[in-house]
């Protein structure tokens, strides 16, 4: 790994913690606002958990507004444990390396053009169904 690369990923990485804050944060403000005063209280302990006790607890609140928050934030956890694993940049279908050009657009991208243009096939013919 070249040292122009690494400082890359460094810096991917520190954008990636950011844009998670900022998501967690979303999901926090959405619960502070909720009429449920549990939501309202749990609201204060969820910077406490770990990015997956987070996204667990999230998604079981089962609360529509924050389906995007949450969409994002799992994307963002799975880019940010790639990166520890040493596997980030691979596509997770082929383990080809993604193309620059998709991650410069979407660090979060899992998946190298070819693989992902299947997956998106699959997908509409899934939902075709």
């Amino acid at each position: 790994m070249t040292e122009h690369h690494t400082a890359n990923l460094a810096d991917v990485e520190t954008k990636l913690t950011t844009q998670l804050i900022e998501q967690k944060k979303k999901v926090i403000a959405t619960l502070e606002q909720a009429e449920q005063s549990s939501h309202r209280m749990a609201a204060a302990r969820l910077l406490q958990l770990t990015n997956a006790e987070f996204i667990e607890y999230a998604v079981h609140l089962d609360m529509p507004q924050m389906k995007q928050a949450i969409a994002n934030i799992k994307k963002i956890d799975a880019a940010l444990c790639q990166i520890d694993l040493g596997l980030y940049g691979l596509c997770s279908d082929c383990e080809e390396p993604i193309e620059s050009q998709l991650l410069n657009q979407d660090p979060t991208e899992q998946r190298c053009v070819r693989c992902k243009e299947k997956y998106q096939k699959r997908k509409q013919k899934v939902m075709a169904l």
